[in-house]
């Protein structure tokens, strides 16, 4: 679903924002939050239901490496935290062009991995550094 698409503007937004403004009058704010990100994963899987999968694993894992990160302040964790988004970010990028060029360079005759560069994982890797 792409967001020009008549039924993510005629039907998944008005209906998104509309239960989401109906939870806030509600006083509902974390639920209206996981609604949102609910809504978020629903759209995002709406393309493919495999990096969806990929996302929400990997914000749980973000998530409870930071919360680890925090209570042992650990330089080490952190530094693997961040080696570890970078490599998913890495493989995504570029390993098809390592191939590619191992192959240019050796005579080589490996096969490329097709990998598909998941929407957003650069935003989304980032982030996740950051935060």
């Amino acid at each position: 679903m792409l967001f020009t698409a008549p039924e993510f503007m005629y039907l998944f937004l008005p209906a998104t924002l509309l239960l989401w403004w109906w939870l806030m009058s509600r006083h509902y704010g974390e639920i209206a939050q996981w609604f949102i990100v609910g809504c978020s994963v629903l759209f995002y899987a709406a393309w493919s239901a495999e990096y969806a999968l990929l996302l929400v694993v990997n914000a749980l894992l973000n998530f409870y490496w930071g919360k680890r990160i925090a209570v042992t302040h650990s330089k080490i964790r952190l530094v693997l935290g961040v080696v570890y988004n970078l490599g998913l970010l890495a493989y995504f990028k570029y390993a098809d062009f390592l191939i590619e060029t191992s192959n240019a360079l050796t005579g080589s005759q490996w096969p490329l991995l097709r990998v598909i560069l998941p929407l957003g994982i650069s935003f989304f890797t980032f982030q996740a550094i950051a935060i």
